[in-house]
């Protein structure tokens, strides 16, 4: 078909995630660009094609923006709109597909004329040698990151751990280890050597049997078959990893050479929805795309993230902002994007710096014709944008959503309408799978809507009904949501939950359809929603704004599920805006008054402990990286904390002299922080060896 249509200006792309499942030929994701080179490298030869761009994708990026489907088939006309997809590649179909859109052929091409070559097998070490273990059934992958060290061997062998359910919703229960060698480096095991040991780490009570394992002794010379061991693993009731080191020997005998090897892996109780298929931990520890990171759980798999600093201490960078915001940064390679306003928000900018050094690469700047009314407390560019690929996306309220590529150029613009509030705007945009979901409000139009990355066209927009003139509810009792969505699982589904300003909805992602939604937000002060709901497993916590309600329910279902589904309600809570985060088995909330960290039980909503912080009230929310809980105080104190029920272990109090109402962005050994004068760098000094800190004014 390439050689039919081609000469009719129809181009032909293949893009390599992976070559194929780790069931199938056995090839698995690989985790470093090296890595990524060899399986294009791979795939042309197993291709044999003429086609002379093979493009591979270093994250999931692309694969959600075409929709997840597995191996799949599409067809884009040159406006980037996706006219065909196909789960499965089918030569006849696409065929049918193509005399369609562009025309018939005059004489197709016939595969069988086209002489091919052909290339025998390499030779390998046998399989099927080594019997499989019996596994519990519904066992589901689990969060795995390498420990990557230069100048040492690659992962010959990449490890697939899977737990069962009771592991998952308990942290006691089973935990299978599959070792498998990856062909792209066309190794075996070395059975004359010894076998691979695997020895397992763990802290915080946690217990693993057993915990020093050796694979079998084999009577072949070599086998390329995989190494399983099935252990018991208890009271794994926190985010701390399993950390495990892993000895064996690897042999090529292409390149003549057997070596041993030792490396390491952390094993993290929560579930891998892409089930291996990103790039670790670049797609995960290097990268915070949105509000509260890649999950929107405000959780980051980063390691060696600073603990101490101050304005003079470990700041990599300071980079000057023109207005105070409360808006987040988000990072994604070397680019770092944050928004900020001037005049009275009658011009909107979101700017972009070069991670490396703060230097700023570009600013991007629209003008609305009128001052729209906010709080002191919240400046106009309250949104923080989000990284999707190479694009980027900001929100800036009623002068509209934007979509920017990584070089500053824009690729399309909307109108969403005019959002009136007294207290100003805040949500921030998500991503899910190709399109943007943003929380549109508040004021009497409210809306949750979901937007075509690609194109910026609505796929459907969900309106929420409002009491009131939008700022007030019909009792004259203040009322908004400024909720940024969370995409969860809910019953092994994809679903959108969001606090509106009385209730807290699931969407379907496809449709925009509510599946369901539970009541009880509105407080003796109004129906406000300010931070996130908090997913605790299957449980889901909300709390409302201005002394609000907090309540907890088992999301799913249909319909209104607040009698049959609401766990606890308790109606009067401290001051919250920024929002909480899951660690263990308690959600760790920040409170803005009266300057409080409190600890909560989700199944009750007992409060286990409740502690003043040393930098007093927190408008940002908390974020969790290398075992350590941090949040941004509104004096520009960040807090660093140990999350753990026994009680408040402060950690860490770094000053930075400027006020914020941020929440800090972790990604790959650095810390970003936005205050009302600068955008900051973090980053421990041995990290940034040989490299004074900038100060761009």
């Amino acid at each position: 078909m390439h050689r039919d249509y081609a000469p009719q200006g129809v181009k032909f792309f293949y893009i390599y995630k992976y070559l194929a499942h780790a069931g199938a030929k056995g090839y698995v994701q690989a985790y470093t660009k090296h890595e990524r080179l060899l399986h294009i490298k791979e795939g042309k030869i197993n291709l044999g094609t003429e086609i002379p761009w093979l493009c591979d994708t270093m994250a999931n990026d692309l694969k959600h923006a075409l929709g997840d489907a597995p191996t799949s088939e599409f067809v884009i006309d040159p406006q980037g709109r996706i006219v065909r997809r196909r789960a499965w590649g089918n030569a006849v179909q696409l065929r049918q597909d193509l005399t369609e859109l562009v025309g018939p052929v005059d004489k197709p091409t016939n595969p069988d004329d086209l002489g091919l070559k052909t290339s025998p097998p390499p030779k390998v070490a046998p399989h099927g040698i080594v019997r499989k273990l019996k596994r519990p059934g519904g066992m589901k992958p689990l969060r795995v990151i390498p420990q990557l060290l230069a100048d040492e061997d690659p992962f010959y062998v990449k490890l697939r751990p899977l737990a069962d359910g009771k592991l998952l919703s308990s942290g006691t229960g089973r935990l299978l280890l599959d070792f498998r060698l990856d062909p792209i480096y066309h190794v075996h095991w070395n059975n004359l050597t010894p076998p691979i040991q695997v020895n397992v780490e763990t802290t915080n009570g946690v217990t693993v049997a057993p915990g020093l394992m050796q694979g079998p002794r084999v009577e072949q010379p070599s086998d390329i078959d995989s190494r399983e061991f099935l252990v018991s693993v208890d009271d794994w009731n926190s985010d701390t990893p399993i950390r495990l080191k892993v000895e064996y020997f690897a042999c090529n005998d292409e390149e003549g050479w057997c070596r041993p090897v030792s490396q390491r892996y952390a094993v993290y109780r929560r579930e891998d929805i892409e089930d291996g298929y990103h790039v670790s931990p670049m797609a995960h520890a290097g990268v915070w795309p949105a509000f509260r990171g890649v999950a929107g759980n405000g959780l980051s798999d980063a390691r060696d993230v600073p603990l101490n600093w101050a304005a003079d201490t470990n700041v990599s960078w300071r980079t000057e902002l023109p207005e105070a915001g409360d808006s987040s940064p988000v990072v994604s390679g070397d680019r770092v994007f944050i928004t900020c306003s001037l005049d009275r928000g009658l011009r909107r900018s979101l700017y972009c710096f070069r991670r490396s050094d703060g230097q700023q690469l570009w600013v991007q700047s629209v003008d609305h014709d009128q001052v729209m009314p906010t709080h002191k407390t919240n400046p106009y560019c309250a949104s923080t944008p989000l990284s999707v690929g190479n694009r980027v996306v900001v929100w800036h309220g009623s002068a509209g959503l934007f979509c920017y590529d990584h070089d500053g150029n824009e690729l399309w613009s909307r109108d969403l309408g005019e959002f009136r509030h007294m207290w100003g705007y805040g949500s921030s945009p998500v991503f899910h799978k190709d399109r943007i979901v943003l929380n549109c409000g508040p004021g009497k139009r409210t809306f949750l809507t979901a937007i075509d990355l690609v194109t910026g066209s609505t796929l459907w927009q969900t309106n929420e009904p409002i009491e009131g003139d939008g700022d007030r509810n019909e009792n004259g009792n203040y009322s908004g949501t400024w909720c940024t969505p969370v995409v969860t699982r809910v019953g092994g589904h994809d679903q959108i939950v969001c606090s509106q300003t009385t209730r807290v909805n699931g969407y379907d992602p496809d449709t925009g359809d509510i599946l369901w939604s539970c009541d009880g937000l509105r407080g003796p002060k109004g129906d406000l929603a300010y931070s996130s709901p908090v997913m605790a497993r299957d449980i889901c916590v909300v709390l409302g704004g201005f002394n609000g309600p907090a309540y907890a329910f088992k999301p799913g279902g249909s319909g209104d599920i607040t009698e049959s589904s609401r766990l606890w309600r308790v109606e009067r809570n401290p001051q919250n805006i920024g929002s909480g985060v899951f660690v263990g088995k308690h959600v760790y909330v920040p409170d803005a008054g009266p300057g409080t960290l409190r600890c909560i039980e989700p199944e009750t909503g007992a409060v286990v402990w409740q502690e003043r912080m040393a930098g007093g009230t927190a408008w940002g929310s908390i974020v969790y990286a290398d075992s350590r809980a941090y949040v941004t105080c509104q004096n520009g104190d960040t807090v660093v904390f140990s999350p753990q029920p026994e009680g408040y272990k402060q950690v860490a109090v770094n000053s930075l002299g400027e006020p914020s109402n941020s929440t800090p962005a972790v990604a790959q050994g650095q810390i970003f922080i936005r205050t009302f004068k600068a955008l900051y760098c973090i980053g421990e000094e041995h990290i940034f060896e040989g490299v004074q800190a900038k100060d761009h004014n």
